[in-house]
């Protein structure tokens, strides 16, 4: 696999040789080949930038650099690096295998993988993260721990010293600080001594990575950078006093949800896209001026906190369906009958099923206006086309959540009462069991604001009241629900 000329003058303002890029394996590819690779066209040609083996053992994972940043409908700035469609994250290792299982070596990390290159080759072992929070897959619903990304397991983190060096305009940007700082707290849970690297602008305040700041100070300006590196600071409004009268920060406290009403009117609305960086972003709507942007996060100042979206796998599993993007629409009945429309093209159901199937798909997302909701059903028996129905409207619906009859009811309440979506119920055809009777509560109390279930939470039993309220789409044989003649 070659390089072409346009593609090694990159690699080589990075201030890496010859011999190098030689070593780093990285390749051209075509518009027709990046598309292979990703999932998804990437509308140019590219450079490829494979990921090394570890321990003699390949890991066959490549993101590329289009020649053109590609900029999908909704993204809010083109993206200069791009992985493949639904993949999973990892940890770019340019430096030797025994490194990684030798403590007392410092190590470097940085975000893009031309940095790591460049820096290792200037005698700084390095990896490299694909985006600031690439190195966690999301929090665990329970404890609140980021679950790692299983590449960080290959590096020996005990005793380490670690240097996170991240872009100069982190100085600015509330998101990578944050992402900085967690990232310092999970390394030295694992015995990591990390410290951080501001790292000065460039001419004119321009941004600076490490490969800029070798090739414009050179090593041994780094090294001392490396020396005067400090742990890293909690921004907050507020302080706290330590016992021996001291003043120390108070730390920012994150708000996670999939919706957000501020007091000014502006609008947040969890979106999840796999073609962006980060997967999971917000809409936010600015009521003053009508205009829609995509933040990843929102900090609330006055309050010292930050709004972030949920970091759970659910979006990445499909059991959820979140909106990728805000899309204006010209009327309310241009877009029912598009929505009758797409409905019409892949289920055959009578004209009055398909208008009112339509109707609900738009009532899913106004739904929290109304006090009471109806619910809309699917009944046939095997082989007359309900769980079609249901995928083809629910995918239209307001965070759809599907579930079906072999779902334990646990796991709906905790998604009901997260996300408030639609709740799209397949062979929702229970017998006589506990199960029967908690799916039961959901739906009797969830067409009506104001009723949620109670349930015993823990091992004191703790009542918590679960919300339950919002759009339902359930698919049955049976005329009663559950087989409970008095729930239809």
């Amino acid at each position: 696999m070659k390089l072409n000329e346009k593609h090694v003058a990159d690699l080589k303002a990075s201030g890496l040789t010859d011999a190098d890029i030689s070593r780093s394996g990285c390749y051209s590819v075509t518009r027709q080949q990046a598309t292979v690779i990703l999932g998804f066209d990437p509308q140019s040609d590219g450079l490829a930038f494979p990921y090394p083996s570890v321990n003699g053992k390949s890991r066959f994972f490549v993101r590329i650099k289009p020649d053109v940043p590609y900029q999908a409908p909704g993204w809010p700035k083109p993206a200069k690096y791009l992985s493949p469609r639904k993949s999973d994250l990892h940890l770019y290792i340019p430096v030797a295998s025994t490194a990684l299982k030798t403590p007392s070596i410092a190590l470097i990390i940085v975000e893009g993988e031309k940095k790591a290159l460049a820096a290792t080759a200037a005698g700084f072992p390095t990896v490299a993260l694909s985006g600031v929070w690439c190195w966690t897959s999301g929090k665990d619903a329970g404890t609140g721990q980021r679950h790692a990304i299983p590449d960080l397991n290959l590096v020996e983190w005990a005793g380490r010293p670690v240097h996170i060096a991240f872009d100069s305009d982190k100085a600015t940007n509330g998101n990578v600080q944050a992402a900085e700082r967690a990232l310092t707290e999970h390394l030295r849970a694992r015995g990591a001594d990390v410290r951080v690297v501001c790292l000065p602008a460039g001419q004119d305040g321009a941004k600076c990575g490490l490969d800029d700041y070798l090739i414009q100070r050179g090593p041994e300006a780094l090294r001392k950078l490396l020396d005067e590196a400090q742990p890293p600071t909690r921004k907050a409004k507020g302080r706290s006093r330590e016992e021996n009268g001291t003043e120390k920060e108070k730390p920012v406290n994150v708000i996670q949800t999939s919706f957000k009403a501020l007091s000014d009117g502006t609008l947040l609305e969890m979106c999840y896209n796999p073609e962006r960086s980060p997967f999971k972003f917000f809409a936010r709507f600015n009521p003053a001026t009508g205009e829609v942007d995509y933040p990843a996060s929102v900090p609330l100042e006055d309050q010292g906190a930050m709004i972030a979206p949920y970091e759970d796998r659910m979006p990445d599993e499909g059991v959820i369906l979140l909106p990728s993007e805000a899309t204006p629409y010209e009327s309310v009945a241009i877009l029912l009958n598009e929505v009758r429309a797409f409905i019409h093209r892949y289920v055959g159901v009578s004209v009055v099923y398909e208008q009112l199937a339509a109707y609900y798909v738009l009532l899913s997302w106004v739904y929290d206006s109304f006090n009471v909701l109806p619910y809309l059903r699917a009944l046939g028996d095997w082989g007359t086309g309900k769980s079609r129905f249901l995928t083809v409207v629910g995918n239209l619906c307001y965070k759809a959540i599907f579930a079906s009859g072999a779902t334990t009811p646990s796991p709906i309440f905790r998604m009901l009462q997260k996300y408030a979506g639609t709740l799209i119920l397949d062979e929702a055809d229970w017998r006589y069991s506990d199960a029967n009777t908690e799916i039961v509560k959901i739906l009797n109390c969830g067409y009506s604001q104001g009723f949620p279930v109670l349930r015993s939470e823990g091992e004191s039993n703790e009542p918590k009241a679960f919300r339950v309220f919002g759009p339902k789409i359930i698919g049955t044989r049976a005329v009663s629900l559950g087989g409970w003649p008095g729930c239809t």
